[in-house]
């Protein structure tokens, strides 16, 4: 068995990773690029893949998500709004002109906690623990750091739970067509960590329902990541982006340029056929001082490979080996925990742990690569976890890229 050493003359060694964001949409799905599939991690459809979302519609006869109910509001709250009005008979309020009341009379309390949207993000958000009121549903002390402005707050009162896309700026995008179900199933996605923020106040009044064309928060160094949470919302609800906003976008974000890593969905490998799974594998190109991820790069390019393993959570807590193996023509290897590059023999046992008796976690990383890679052509990484009785969770299709002179 050969150690390729990898160079500008063949292909790898190791440098490190930024976590996959993993959003789905209100029914728990979202597009993989890897596979051009529409999988569903959680919802009616949970593990099942189909060609495309109105694939997923057709089958559940429904442009409905389950409607968020807004119960136990905070009225000594003063950025919860109300108007009762709206919740006798929502129907009514359908229509194309905005009316901020179909998408959020008040913040909803979906799993009945008594901690309404807002505080849930309030939670989610602190850097310490929370102090909550008596009642254990009001937030009333942390420490969060506001992005928009890059300052520190530990006053709830001081911060707005932001829409990334502004309700209005989501309407006029193309949600003016959605039920109010699924308006405010939007106006509550806790599942998705780039729909909602906490932020001071006054950045977000400053902000208001401005795109990116319009407004930019005035910490700079976060200026990356707010255009890839922006594009991230927009490609999860298929809402539009007009020239100016593109053009704003590309200013950050070099077009061609991905928000999120290129993952895929990971299947078990069995005697009669790849089983789908929940488990989730991502690598991200990255190249120093551009903004999002690449998919694909000039030979001569400095450059860094990392990937995201996200196991199946009913893997959690158990121990496997974490795989990775490249292909760059006919050649496959596997890499080792040193950092090296061994040619695969085609067996299970063949392929090497990047990481060997690993504690299966909600997301972990391995650096791959870091430098000039020198490649010409098609570069195809397989990212899996391999469990102590011998399952092999992969990525049957790979995550590809591509290098030109």
């Amino acid at each position: 068995m050969k150690i390729w050493v990898f160079s500008i003359a063949l292909l790898l060694a190791p440098s490190e990773l930024l976590a996959h964001g993993g959003g789905t949409d209100a029914y728990g799905c979202h597009n993989e690029s890897a596979t051009g599939l529409y999988h569903c991690h959680s919802g009616t459809f949970a593990g099942q893949s189909f060609s495309s979302k109105d694939a997923m519609l057709a089958q559940l006869n429904t442009s409905d998500p389950a409607p968020s109910t807004p119960t136990n509001p905070d009225p000594t709250d003063p950025t919860t709004p109300t108007n009762p009005s709206t919740e006798a008979n929502p129907a009514e309020y359908a229509g194309t002109v905005y009316n901020r009341s179909d998408y959020l009379p008040s913040w909803a309390d979906a799993d009945g906690d008594c901690q309404n949207t807002r505080h849930e993000v309030l939670i989610a958000e602190s850097q310490i623990p929370v102090t909550l009121n008596a009642a254990g549903c009001s937030v009333i002390a942390g420490l969060w750091r506001d992005p928009y402005t890059d300052q520190i707050f530990t006053n709830p009162s001081d911060l707005d739970i932001d829409h990334m896309v502004a309700l209005k700026e989501a309407h006029d995008s193309g949600a003016w067509a959605w039920s109010i179900a699924a308006k405010r199933a939007f106006a509550n996605d806790l599942t998705n960590p780039h729909v909602l923020i906490a932020v001071d106040d006054g950045a977000n009044q400053s902000k208001s329902d401005r795109d990116p064309a319009e407004w930019m928060p005035p910490n700079i160094a976060y200026h990356c990541q707010y255009i890839k949470s922006w594009v991230i919302v927009k490609q999860a609800y298929s809402l539009s982006i007009d020239p100016a906003e593109q053009a704003a976008i590309n200013k950050v974000m070099p077009p061609g340029n991905l928000p999120e890593p290129a993952h895929s969905h990971g299947y078990r490998l069995g005697a009669s056929g790849d089983i789908p799974t929940a488990a989730e594998f991502s690598v991200g190109l990255t190249k120093p001082g551009i903004c999002g991820y690449g998919v694909g790069a000039a030979a001569n390019d400095s450059l860094a490979f990392r990937a995201t393993v996200i196991p199946d959570s009913a893997h959690a807590g158990s121990i496997a080996d974490l795989i990775i193996a490249a292909q760059h023509g006919p050649l496959i290897v596997t890499m080792n925990q040193n950092g090296e590059f061994i040619e695969w023999d085609g067996t299970i046992e063949g392929l090497q742990a990047a990481r060997d008796d690993v504690v299966l976690s909600s997301s972990m990383t391995v650096d791959i690569y870091s430098g000039v890679l020198g490649l010409i052509g098609e570069l195809n990484f397989f990212v899996g976890y391999k469990m102590q009785d011998g399952s092999l969770i992969y990525t049957p299709a790979p995550i590809s890229f591509t290098f030109t002179n």
